[in-house]
């Protein structure tokens, strides 16, 4: 099962996900808006977890951002960080936060 937890809003994220093809690949898509706190707060990881029906500790988030890393951490999952330009200049932080570290996608291949 795949989901998303973005602090994105639902119309951005669901854009983006069309404009991709990949919309299908995922079961859900929870936002901070719909859970109710904003990242680090655990609460939109916790949100798709239940939607999913799966528990907090059979799950493996991927996250760009620090403060996502504390989010997944704090929802008592496993957490990977991927780099991204964006956050570039975060990259030692992430390494030490995460307790994966890949540089893209085909990576996470290795970890499933």
């Amino acid at each position: 099962l795949l989901g998303i937890a973005t602090s994105n809003s639902r119309l951005l994220a669901e854009h983006f996900l069309k404009v991709q093809g990949i919309s299908d690949l995922f079961s859900v898509l929870s936002t901070s808006c719909e859970a109710n706190a904003g990242k680090p707060a655990p609460d939109v990881y916790l949100y798709a977890a239940d939607t999913l029906g799966v528990e907090p500790k059979d799950c493996l988030v991927f996250e760009d951002l620090p403060k996502g890393i504390q989010a997944g951490h704090r929802a008592g999952m496993e957490v990977c960080a991927i780099e991204d330009a964006y956050s570039a200049h975060q990259r030692q932080q992430k390494m030490d936060m995460a307790d994966f570290f890949i540089d893209d996608f085909e990576e996470a291949l290795k970890l499933l």
